[in-house]
This record gives C-alpha cells, sequence and structure tokens, in this order.
C-alpha cells in the first residue's frame, strides 16, 4: 500500500516554496513528493540539521576532501534513500564530479512507482 505522502512544493531551480493560486503555501502528494522529498535529502549536508547532526550526506568528509571518496558518497547516499519509507529500492544511482560540483541522476522504485531525480 503507498504511503500518503503530502510535502511543501519547492521550485526545482532554486529549492524555494512559493504561493500557489490562492496565495497558500504550495503542497505536492505522490510521486512528485517524493521526488522532492529526495532531492531535499541530497541537498542535506551531515551535521547541517541541528536537532539531528548524524543527519545528512557526508560531503566534507568525503568529496570536498578527496575526489577519490566519491564510492564512499555514493555509498551514502544510496542507503540514506533506502532508508525513506517509501522506497522499495535505488535501482540505479549515478555520480560523477563535473568541475567542482557533483552530480547525480537516479532511479528509484517506490510504493507509488518509479522516479527519477537528479541533481
Amino acid at each position: 500500500m503507498a504511503t500518503k505522502v503530502n510535502t511543501i512544493a519547492r521550485d526545482p531551480d532554486t529549492c524555494d516554496m512559493f504561493l500557489d493560486a490562492y496565495g497558500n503555501i504550495a503542497l505536492v502528494s505522490g510521486k512528485e513528493a517524493y521526488a522532492q522529498i529526495v532531492n531535499a535529502k541530497m541537498r542535506t549536508t551531515l551535521g547541517e540539521l541541528q536537532l539531528d547532526m548524524r543527519k545528512g550526506l557526508p560531503y566534507f568528509e568525503t568529496v570536498f576532501t578527496n575526489t577519490a571518496f566519491l564510492d564512499i558518497w555514493r555509498a551514502s547516499a544510496v542507503e540514506m534513500l533506502e532508508a525513506l519509507p517509501f522506497v522499495i529500492s535505488v535501482d540505479s544511482f549515478i555520480c560523477q564530479i563535473e568541475g567542482n560540483v557533483v552530480k547525480y541522476t537516479s532511479e528509484i522504485r517506490t510504493d507509488s512507482g518509479v522516479i527519477q531525480t537528479n541533481g
């Protein structure tokens, strides 16, 4: 059975929330909500969340220190994604460093179907 998820809608380019046509904070649900949750998780640095410093990806401990640690960062990302309650499996996760930017594409099987994300 699919997990019922609603989340605040975010602009895909800026990650900022925005208002809907009625002046309320815009919400999304279903697969779109899942994709936005995944993208927000992927942007969170380990230690960034003051209420739980153990959450987030180890950017500074891995790829910001030595690009050879990209596989360690990838394993952390996949583990974090697979721990999400709506994720069944991470079918594909490809990452690379372009210039000084870590980029990824993923295909994630959820309880509502497959989503594709990138960042």
